[in-house]
């Protein structure tokens, strides 16, 4: 869900990570509802809805949309309409840095690579799950340290996983999701202040 701001939107949620991230400002532009087109990202309010929604045109009807987030399993139930006010995002605002969110063409190869990402995602969530287990006795300790607003987990000399300070969980780097999952870093290392560091076996 994202919240709304003069000269934008606040992005807030899950549904579109790998094209937005939370906190990046989000700038929509208002055109006409036939100009959208298969690919594009458009923000809209949902019916009964305050807040606004930002998903991926990935269906066109007679006069709807068909509406999915890249990280989301399913299509939104419900098709958007020319009541919904729906806009398109042309640009999103990083660390003030601005950059152009790709639509149309390009917009759906982005999605679907992001749809195979997510299934690797997956795959490897699936057999870390039956690996970690047997492999628990041998998982080396982690050091936690905060630099620079983010968090760093160490194994040794090597980073294993981060966490920003923008209140997303731990990120496992690749090879570690063998060995531990989110949920279990996110329960176990709290991000402490800055310059901060403290170890766990």
């Amino acid at each position: 869900m994202k919240t709304g701001i003069n000269g934008g939107f606040y992005y807030r949620g899950g549904s579109m990570l790998r094209v937005f991230r939370a906190g990046d400002r989000l700038l929509p532009v208002p055109k006409p509802f036939r100009s959208l087109k298969r690919g594009d990202v458009i923000c809209f309010l949902p019916p009964g809805s305050r807040t606004r929604v930002v998903h991926r045109i990935v269906g066109c009807g007679e006069n709807s949309f068909r509406t999915q987030g890249d990280n989301n399993a399913r299509p939104d139930r419900l098709p958007v309409t020319p009541e919904q006010m729906p806009m398109l995002v042309a640009a999103r605002v990083r660390r003030g840095r601005r950059s152009r969110v790709h639509g149309g063409a390009v917009g759906r190869i982005v999605f679907r690579i992001n749809r195979f990402r997510r299934f690797c995602r997956g795959v490897v969530s699936a057999l870390g799950g039956r690996l970690r287990p047997l492999l628990r006795p041998f998982r080396p300790g982690l050091r936690l340290v905060s630099r620079a607003g983010r968090g760093l987990l160490y194994a040794g000399d090597t980073v294993a996983a981060v966490r920003r300070a923008d209140g997303e969980g731990w990120r496992l780097r690749r090879g570690w999701r063998f060995f531990y999952s989110a949920d279990e870093l996110n329960r176990l290392y709290p991000v402490p202040g800055d310059g901060a560091e403290h170890g766990r076996q």
